[in-house]
């Protein structure tokens, strides 16, 4: 069994994502690759950094594969605790 693993975002952007776009330009998964693209243009950016950008990313990746259907954790709870303290209190 062979494994191929990546630890990188450079990585990623210089070997996967050109990969993915020569090779899943019609694949039924074009919509997740874009959505991945995407997040990972928002890494790239540092929007990570940011509670709004990690939140906007979380929501990226909710929306691949299926509507995040398998996710553990609905999205609301994880955005909950991203915002938490940076968001106004509205009460």
């Amino acid at each position: 069994m062979l494994v191929f693993a990546i630890n990188s975002r450079a990585k990623i952007s210089a070997h996967v994502l050109p990969f993915m776009r020569r090779y899943m330009g019609f694949s039924s998964r074009r919509g997740d690759m874009e959505l991945f693209e995407d997040a990972m243009h928002l890494f790239e950016l540092g929007l990570h950094r940011r509670p709004a950008g990690l939140a906007t990313i979380v929501e990226i990746a909710y929306a691949m594969n299926h509507e995040g259907k398998q996710r553990r954790r609905p999205m609301d709870e994880i955005l909950d605790r991203i915002l938490r303290g940076h968001t106004l209190n509205t009460r």
